[in-house]
């Protein structure tokens, strides 16, 4: 039987349109036809803005990228570079400069960046050379055509720009380190301030340091902005929050600003309008200042999708970028911020990504999850990530997908498996189930799959760490077995041409081809760990890490030209396109400059770099099969999506104007907007349509439905907190010529996604103008509709009602409802009999304001409500409650409002307030809506009544001399935690009432025996929530924690201990860990050791020796691998001992085979130390298969991480390829001796300035 396309599923006719709608904007490209997918306009991080005017900003940033924002849309420099642009300035629209350039290159000339914008073209200008060197320029400030400066990263200087070339300019000799930031008023006053808390002045052309607050080769004190109106009013800022002003004198004075309790107050830029409207941008916030009060915060962490890096101000509004390609345009006169950027924080959570190709229109991604909220398999069809509906029996979120392929969406190949054992499986999709491929029992099918690889006749090859297996039905069987694989290597890809030309790589740099029936080695360059391999035309290529890019000639494979050899500039992916070989390169994050990503192109003997300087390097490849291309970057810069071929949707980019009750047309993509609530902003958001139908719609419990091929995606900026729209209406135009020829357009509904899933959304269809439109307001996206059965009669299209809110005055209510807690509704007679089953009530969301409100104030609130149905001559009563978060008292009143049915469906704001009793008020609650509470109106949906919102009052409590009491605990008290994270839970109270904040330090117990600070959270919140969650490293810890009341009483400190051992992770520097093995007499063991970093030795001590002295040890083969290898005597239990020189983490292989003898030793092994072995310990119990055994310990301290492990091992009879976990078995912690050991001392003042 030959594998492809098995049980494809039937096409069944259904009655709907699909609209899908996600996110898109217009797409940036970045090089020939690669373009952002996700997110939009460009992922790259963005370190530079410069506003020459209102709408009229050049952003810039890493990759060469170079934006222009006039306002409403976007427009993508082109430049001659694609490396990082770090500042922009100049003094028109003709002179403009952008510097920066790349620390990590290698070539000395080639590491700065200096471009010059003439009005019509960007061009590159010759850098200035110091001692024959370049170096990257950070910031730049133009004062006129021939008169601009720059900061460099070669030490205290500055370059200079006269008119006609750039050169270095001589500072005082007492400087050191660098300078950050550059700034000039007028040609006869230039400023320069970076570290050390440095800062120069160019006073008529002559240079004096006019402040330096530290000295040596390190510096906390980071200047990195620099502002002023005039000298009386010019100002510094740092990274810690730091405000400097000049003085007449040429000196300088810190301006201490309030800091609140827990937040970030970093500066990363500074502008002003004037003397006395100056703008702080930090990482989240904006703090709009007039230079002698304290400033007012604005406050958005948690709702942008990333953070701000820089920033710029233009009369009457601030543009702020970071990464990801976040911007935002923020307004001061009303305080809104508005996303000029759309994307995604979260769309892909996994690790070890990889991807393949998946139909004519995307791919799959794939990898490791280790938390419940994560997914292993998620899939791509043009719009979005969606996560894939069914998973194969046995799996579940905390897999280890290791390898899949896919021709289509009913032909996909998975191997898994778990995380927590070692279950694992190999399956088949057919478009609607799961099926195994081959036996479940252990050595019949693959356990840990490196690649899949799939011949033109359908057969099926499987790359296993040290085997390679076929399937051609109905069993798996295998064509390279281990026992033929060298000690050593381990197998990592797999491609191949035909059945009869296959190759594989390894991670030692070592290359076989199969000819159908026999394997050959081939002649590779070096041992290198290779990660994948793939061909195109007549040549086939391998890339690896450092560098390592190798095209095959003959039997032999050499280095490619072009691409350099270099320590750390690992390949990640290759796969074939339609031109050539495409493979993904990172450049080492620990470097300055590094951290950033490369695609290069193979074809033939030519090695392209076709992208270089990804914020978020391309860690997955796929080809679809219209030979479109895909790369998707998961870094630390956000989650990104890039693509280049054909197939690409027109995707349109439009700000949405939330003030004004008008739909928003996107062009050609045929969809519309239109808020649901009026208030202020102007979010970018996009869209455009997909002429096929979705992926997978039909599984999962919409197999009678029948798809037609229109498909619509929106995009907007979604975060942590929300989302950048309201609860929105949508409108799509569909192509009636698109539809099935009976198709009803009476029995049609849109059909939203989310996480769960599809789900129907009632819609009006018009027929004539061929548009459908949700009845209710609802967040759009990251949500795709669809058309589908059962509508309503066709009413009118939903209009909004504009409402003021959040500044309201009290709302009075209907004549006859109470004016205080309304407890039930007016009685009205209705004038027409209700309409069961058509109505639906829902709200969204609760909108207050303030967020944080002061005590004895009128608080006001808005909740949002949508009905969708006839005119009713009926009001229903909306209720909400409110509670307490942390123990405080709450006393309110008014809290009922009625809204009126009788003008028909609405979708808006209702505002009411509440008084509130000034007594114990301060502290969070939590805010619960509910819209006719006593189910007055019969609604098809009676779900969806409520919605959920939090509240933090502050204010002037009673006097209270008394500190809180509390307490902490780890995982519920455990002293052991087996993993990689632990939970905390904290709980205070206090006399007043109220626990405002607590502070956290946690300490770890290093190597030395030393305790170690690893964690300081400042003065933070206090909340009753959740535990907190924590991953560490294996180890021991404590806690300890202060808790203040709001009159500033700081509690005495408590404590919590626990030691954390997580499985596969580290075995430490003078320990000694034991395995007891029973084996019978000729039974082989081999143990295989290869550390991931360290040193260690294995050794074995027959039945019988009880002394320090091993009867074998293990060798090393090549550089780090170490093998241990016996054939047993006799009949017995076998030591097995594990002592590492330093740190060290590992993958440790076994194998058993009865009967064999033990394999040769090679003339590449060699002898490594011999440690001082203890003795091997002494059972009494029975020895069996699972084996346990106790640490001794080495270490001259008394204080260890661990002093115990278990280890765990399956070994067959018959031979078994497995693997060990070594957890934690016992500690010796305890939170009294950690006390008495630290001593903390007194307790952190309050409120503080200390920082994580």
């Amino acid at each position: 039987m030959h594998f492809s396309h098995c049980l494809t599923p039937a096409r069944i006719l259904l009655r709907a349109i699909l609209i899908g709608i996600l996110l898109a904007l217009w797409a940036v490209a970045v090089a020939a036809e690669w373009r952002f997918h996700s997110p939009l306009p460009q992922g790259n991080t963005l370190h530079a803005a410069w506003a020459m005017g209102p709408d009229n900003v050049y952003f810039g940033g890493e990759g060469g990228t170079l934006l222009h924002w006039n306002g409403n849309a976007w427009n993508q420099e082109v430049v001659p570079t694609q490396r990082t642009i770090f500042s922009i300035h100049g003094t028109s629209a003709t002179d403009i400069w952008a510097v920066g350039g790349d620390a990590y290159a290698s070539d000395q000339h080639a590491r700065s960046l200096v471009l010059h914008f003439d009005g019509s073209t960007w061009s590159d200008v010759p850098p200035p050379m110091f001692l024959d060197y370049t170096y990257v320029l950070g910031s730049v400030f133009a004062i006129a055509p021939d008169n601009a400066w720059a900061t460099n990263d070669g030490g205290p200087s500055l370059v200079h720009w006269d008119g006609a070339t750039w050169s270095f300019d001589l500072l005082p000799s007492a400087l050191e380190g660098r300078f950050l930031a550059v700034f000039a008023l007028g040609p006869d006053h230039v400023f320069a301030a970076g570290t050390h808390g440095q800062i120069v002045h160019r006073d008529h052309g002559v240079w004096q340091l006019e402040q330096k607050l530290e000295t040596g080769s390190f510096s906390t004190n980071l200047l990195m902005d620099l502002w002023g109106s005039d000298l009386d009013h010019l100002y510094a800022t740092g990274n810690h929050g730091q405000v400097y002003k000049r003085n007449a004198n040429g000196t300088w004075s810190e301006i201490v600003l309030p800091q609140a309790p827990g937040e970030d107050d970093t500066i990363n830029a500074i502008w002003g309008a004037s003397a006395t409207e100056i703008y702080l941008m930090g990482n989240h916030h904006i703090r709009v200042w007039d230079g002698t009060g304290n400033p007012v915060r604005h406050e958005f962490f948690g709702k942008i999708r990333n953070q701000w890096f820089t920033g710029t101000g233009a009369p009457g509004r601030l543009y702020l970028a970071g990464p990801g390609g976040v911007t935002h345009e923020f307004l001061p006169s009303g305080g809104v911020l508005s996303p000029l950027s759309a994307g995604e924080t979260a769309s892909a959570l996994v690790s070890q990504v990889r991807a393949t190709g998946c139909g004519p229109h995307g791919f799959l991604l794939y990898g490791m999850t280790e938390l419940t909220q994560d997914y292993p398999i998620q899939y791509f069809d043009g719009g979005k990530l969606m996560r894939f509906p069914v998973l194969p029996a046995g799996m579940n979120t905390q897999t280890w997908v290791r390898a899949m392929l896919a021709s289509d969406f009913d032909d996909i190949v998975v191997n898994w498996s778990a995380m927590s054992d070692f279950s694992h499986g190999t399956y088949h999709w057919n478009g609607a189930t799961w099926e195994p491929l081959g036996t479940s029992n252990y050595g019949s099918t693959p356990f840990s799959v490196k690649e899949f690889w799939r011949s033109p006749t359908g057969v099926l090859y499987a790359c296993e760490t040290v085997r390679v297996q076929r399937y051609d039905g109905p069993e798996w069987s295998t064509i390279f077995p281990f026992e033929q694989v060298p000690v050593g290597v381990g197998f990592t890809c797999i491609w191949g041409r035909s059945d009869t030309e296959i190759f594989i790589a390894s991670d030692q740099g070592r290359i076989w081809r199969y000819n159908g029936n026999t394997w050959s080695e081939e002649t590779t360059p070096g041992a290198v760990a290779l990660a994948g391999i793939s061909g195109f035309g007549p040549d086939v290529y391998a890339v690896g890490v450092d560098g390592s890019a190798w095209r095959r000639s003959g039997t032999n494979w050499q280095q490619m030209t072009g691409v350099e050899i270099r320590p750390g500039d690992d390949f990640l992916a290759i796969v074939a396109g339609p031109d050539g070989v495409y493979a993904a390169q990172t450049t080492p994050g620990i470097y300055i400059g590094g951290g950033l990503g490369r695609l290069w192109k193979f074809s033939g003997a030519g090695a392209t770099r076709v992208l270089a300087g990804l914020s978020s390097p391309i860690e997955a490849l796929a080809t679809a099969s219209t030979g479109t291309l895909f790369g998707v970057g998961v870094g630390s810069s956000g989650f990104s999506i890039l693509r280049e071929g054909p197939g690409a949707p027109t995707q349109e980019l439009h700000r949405v104007d939330l003030s004004s009750a008008t739909w928003t047309s996107f062009g050609v993509s045929g969809v519309e907007v239109q808020s649901g609530v009026v208030q202020p902003g102007k979010p970018l958001v996009a869209a455009w349509s997909l002429d096929h139908a979705p992926a997978l719609f039909r599984v999962g419990g919409a197999t009678d439905l029948a798809v037609a091929d229109q498909y619509w995606m929106l995009l907007q900026d979604t975060f942590m907190s929300g989302s950048a729209l309201p609860p929105s209406l949508l409108r799509v135009n569909y192509d009636p010529a698109a539809l099935p020829g009976d198709f009803p357009l009476d029995h049609a509904l849109l059909h939203r996604y989310g996480n769960l899933g599809w789900s129907k959304a009632a819609t009006w269809v018009d027929s004539v103008a061929h548009t459908a439109t949700i009845q209710s307001a609802t967040q759009l996206s990251p949500w795709a509709f669809a058309e589908a059965l059962e509508i309503p009669t066709p009413g009118p299209t939903p209009t909004v009602t504009q409402t003021p809110t959040l500044t309201l005055s009290p709302t009075p209510f209907p004549t006859e409802t109470p004016t205080a807690s309304a407890t039930s509704p007016p009685t009205v007679t209705p004038t027409a009999p209700p309409l069961p089953d058509l109505a639906l009530l829902s709200t969204y969301g609760i909108s207050t304001d303030p967020t944080d409100a002061p005590l004895n104030a009128p608080f006001h609130f808005s909740v949002f409500v949508t009905y969708t149905g006839e005119p009713r001559s009926q009001t229903v009563l909306i209720q909400l409650s409110v509670n307490s978060m942390d123990g405080a008292t709450f006393h309110a009143s008014g809290l009922g409002a009625y809204v009126d049915l009788s003008q028909g469906s609405f979708s808006r704001w209702v505002p009411f307030e509440a008084e509130f009793d000034p007594a114990g008020l301060s502290g969070s609650y939590s805010l619960t809506a509910e819209v006719d509470p006593g189910h007055t109106v019969a609604e098809s949906n009676e779900n969806n009544n409520q919605s959920w919102s939090y509240l933090k009052l502050s204010g002037s409590p009673p006097s209270d001399p008394n500190a809180p009491t509390g307490t902490v605990t780890i995982n519920g008290g455990a002293k052991l935690v087996n993993g990689d994270s632990i939970w905390i839970s904290y709980s205070a109270g206090d006399d007043s009432g109220v626990v405002e904040s607590l502070y956290v330090r946690e300490w770890w117990l290093n190597d030395s025996g030393r305790w170690v600070q690893t964690w300081d959270t400042g003065w933070i919140p206090y909340h009753v929530i959740d535990p907190a969650y924590r991953i560490l490293w294996s180890g021991s810890y404590y806690l300890e924690v202060y808790y203040s009341d709001p009159s500033g009483n700081v509690s005495l400190p408590v404590y919590a201990s626990v030691a954390v051992a997580k499985p596969f992770d580290t075995l430490l520097s003078g320990q000694v860990t034991w395995l007891l093995i029973p084996l019978n007499s000729g039974q082989l063991l081999d143990f295989v050791f290869d550390p991931l970093f360290g040193d260690c030795d294995l050794a074995a001590w027959f039945p019988g020796n009880q002394s320090p002295n091993p009867d074998l040890s293990s060798t090393n083969i090549g550089e780090v691998i170490d093998r241990l290898n016996f054939s047993a005597l006799t009949s017995g239990g076998y030591w097995i001992g594990l002592a590492c020189f330093e740190d060290s983490a590992f993958d440790l292989s076994a194998s058993s085979t009865k009967g064999l003898s033990p394999l040769p030793q090679g003339k590449d092994f060699r002898k490594l130390r011999t440690p001082d072995w203890p003795a091997p310990p002494v059972v009494s119990t029975p020895v069996s298969r699972m084996f346990s055994g106790p640490d001794v310990s080495l270490s001259s301290s008394d204080w260890v991480h661990l002093t115990a492990r278990t280890w765990r091992l399956s070994i067959g009879d018959e031979g078994y390829d497995g693997r060990c976990d070594l957890d934690a078995a016992e500690h010796r912690i305890d939170a009294r001796d950690l006390v008495q050991l630290l001593k903390p001392g007194t307790p952190p003042p309050r409120p503080s300035s200390e920082r994580p």
